[in-house]
């Protein structure tokens, strides 16, 4: 495992846990709406935002390879969360499925 991969997963894991505890104290008080816009808000602004600056202040040379598996899991994940969204709802069954990705995403990279 390279440092990459590394210092991703430490970063994915300590900017998620605080996302994953809001979330679950919204859906405890009922408010689902607010869980789903803080979960897509917070990856917007990280991706944007966050990403953007660290990249006018120190640019760095992208691991093609790196980027292009954790590419095909992003692009997973937001194809059946666009489903979802579409459909009105997402089933226990679907949180089932995207919890599943997130696991394999950890057991491959």
């Amino acid at each position: 495992m390279t440092d990459e991969v590394i210092g991703a997963k430490i970063v994915a894991i300590g900017t998620s846990l605080p996302e994953l505890a809001f979330g679950l104290l919204a859906m405890k008080r009922g408010r689902v709406h607010l869980a789903l816009g803080d979960a897509v808000g917070a990856n917007l602004t990280t991706i944007t935002l966050v990403l953007g600056l660290v990249l006018v202040f120190s640019p760095f040379v992208i691991n093609a390879t790196l980027f292009a598996e954790v590419l095909a899991f992003v692009l997973i994940t937001n194809i059946i969360l666009w489903w979802y969204l579409t459909k009105g709802r997402i089933s226990p069954l679907g949180g089932i499925i995207l919890v599943l990705i997130y696991v394999m995403f950890q057991a491959v990279l």
